[in-house]
């Protein structure tokens, strides 16, 4: 969920494997030095700059293979591979920089995690996340971790304890992470059999989406929930009732 957050948060933590790798290469001799930015040639105040440079410099491979062959090149990477939901690729990435960065192991662990639900590999994602858990209980992901596991939880057929972690990361979630905790709830609904109560939940969050965007991630679910339980949600949120109150939402 959504990775750039964390960054903002923890960026000294993950750029550091990458600034002590730069820091060791020597520099070429009577050859123009490529270009790169301030941030990331030494620590600077401005955090959000930071975030920009860093994400420019694991995104480009050119800059990728400053870094030295190692765990800090295969961490840089599997992220770049993860912001472009190349999954597979990304996992054998992590793999390999395994547990030789600590000072990133809960982000390894989180991303791995991510990594299995998009693959449906759900019990792997149950061991990363309990091992996250167990080892690093002050990480920026332990939050996180509620809707990760709940993902994994919903694809195992834990119906019960998704719907208790759905709701412990409720409690302290706000807008995107918000709603996408509904779209997990109402994903469970629907797994689960429960059609007339994924009929509800998709006309409530309907008739409360705050964006355009918000209505297009649920359209799936209106279709899902028409095709398995007959329910038309469509042409009861086409009502002009309906689109009024939705109107006055947005």
């Amino acid at each position: 969920m959504h990775l750039r957050t964390r960054l903002i948060s923890s960026v000294l933590i993950l750029t550091l494997p990458f600034l002590m790798a730069m820091a060791k290469k020597p520099e070429p001799k009577d050859v123009e030095k490529r270009s790169i930015p301030a941030e990331v040639k030494r620590p600077v105040v401005s955090l959000a700059s930071a975030i920009d440079r860093f994400e420019d410099l694991i995104s480009g491979i050119d800059d990728i293979h400053d870094i030295p062959a190692g765990p800090s090149r295969e961490f840089a990477e599997g992220y770049a591979s993860l912001r472009k939901k190349k999954w597979q690729t990304a996992d054998e990435h992590f793999r390999k920089s395994g547990d030789s960065l600590p000072q990133v192991g809960d982000y390894t662990l989180y991303y791995r995690a991510v990594i299995a639900n998009e693959l449906g590999r759900y019990q792997e994602a149950v061991g990363f996340l309990g091992v996250l858990a167990e080892k690093y209980r002050n990480s920026v992901w332990v939050k996180s971790s509620d809707f990760q596991l709940a993902r994994a939880l919903i694809g195992l057929g834990h119906y019960n304890e998704a719907s208790r972690r759905i709701h412990k990361f409720k409690k302290s979630a706000k807008n995107k992470d918000l709603f996408d905790a509904d779209l997990l709830d109402l994903e469970l609904l629907m797994k689960s059999g429960n059609g007339s109560g994924a009929a509800q939940k998709a006309r409530n969050l309907a008739l409360h989406a705050s964006c355009e965007d918000e209505l297009n991630e649920l359209r799936p679910a209106f279709s899902e929930i028409k095709k398995r339980f007959r329910v038309d949600v469509d042409s009861w949120f086409a009502r002009p009732e309906n689109q009024y109150v939705l109107a006055v939402s947005f």
